[in-house]
């Protein structure tokens, strides 16, 4: 059913080579060591690659002549979808137990990434109008069905996050006097709740759903906030230096944020005790945290110069103690690490 509809568009090809690697990665019952990422290591085009940890295999995804970005995993792990196209893309998918590859969305976007709903029926992603405004669009995951959520309010809707139990979303929006907010927006009744009133943006909802944090940037004194989902203020915690512009990370079990400091340094804030801890050394830059499923390990993008070489370490969140995983090609640029759950 899925392949008449698909019939006529222009399909990802994958070589022999690519595909029996892929077989044979992932025919090894393998599940929660799989990282994948996308990397120019093969040429000039960034393609999607998958990481087996232990092991440090890399097998290539994709080899279509296109950039090939954001690497997202379906939350049971049987599908990947990734961006393909560059700045006027489609999302892209590969079934891993069929390996059949093929289009998600028969439109041109310009998104950094989608967020799966927790159940794995459909996603949202952010899709920039050729106007320069950015809307919020739900798709379901099986008929390719796709809804507006936010078009039209040209009011600057990006970075959304589910609520663990999938009935609600949060995001960020510009209100009429282009300053950044939070807000809540619930699907049984297509409302949208305004839950901050200063500037705010990237919002995460933690895995329990008590809680959302929020990064603000603006004035002197950027910040990292923990709210509930009324608006109700729990923590803030103050910083000397501008934040990523990134969605706080939490970890498996809602108790850590990995969050990133000028692109220098990786952080991980323990809640229940208020810890900061620092695990970048002097002489790195990290940055792109993403948790392994166990949450034990960060795995974070390392450049340890100022060529354009980046790669992917592991760090052990307990110790800090440093592991560069998969073969690091000279001058190659390895991005945006992404777990198999």
């Amino acid at each position: 059913m899925l392949h008449l509809w698909l019939r006529g568009l222009t399909l990802i090809t994958l070589t022999m080579a690519l595909l029996l690697g892929l077989i044979v990665m992932l025919g090894r019952g393998m599940s929660g060591d799989v990282i994948a990422f996308t990397s120019d290591r093969n040429g000039a085009n960034h393609d999607i690659y998958l990481l087996d940890v232990g092991r440090g295999l890399v097998t290539q995804i994709t080899d279509n002549g296109n950039n090939n970005s954001s690497p997202s995993w379906s939350p049971n792990g049987k599908t990947l979808v990734w961006l393909q196209g560059g700045s006027s893309a489609s999302f892209y998918a590969i079934d891993l137990e069929t390996f059949n590859d093929y289009p998600i969305t028969n439109m041109l976007i310009s998104s950094p990434e989608l967020e799966w709903s927790p159940n794995g029926e459909s996603f949202i992603f952010e899709k920039t109008a050729a106007n320069g405004w950015k809307n919020l669009f739900i798709v379901n995951a099986d008929s390719r069905e796709m809804t507006s959520l936010t078009e039209g309010d040209q009011l600057h809707e990006s970075s959304p996050s589910w609520s663990p139990d999938g009935t609600a979303f949060t995001y960020s929006y510009q209100d009429n006097l282009a300053e950044n907010r939070i807000a809540v927006y619930r699907l049984a009744d297509k409302e949208r709740t305004t839950i901050t009133n200063e500037e705010s943006i990237y919002p995460s909802w933690s895995p329990d759903g008590t809680m959302i944090a929020y990064l603000s940037q603006r004035g002197d004194t950027p910040k990292l906030t923990l709210i509930t989902a009324d608006g109700t203020v729990i923590h803030t915690l103050n910083f000397s230096e501008p934040l990523d512009y990134v969605q706080p990370e939490w970890s498996p079990d809602g108790s850590k944020l990995a969050f990133g400091r000028n692109t220098t340094d990786v952080l991980v804030y323990d809640i229940a005790n208020q810890q900061l801890t620092d695990l970048t050394p002097d002489g790195f830059y990290d940055y792109d945290p993403a948790w392994s499923p166990d949450g034990t390990h960060l795995a974070v993008i390392e450049s340890s110069d100022t060529r354009r070489q980046t790669h992917i370490v592991m760090i052990d969140v307990a110790n800090g103690i440093r592991t560069t995983v998969g073969a690091a090609h000279s001058l190659s640029s390895d991005r945006m690490p992404a777990w198999r759950p």
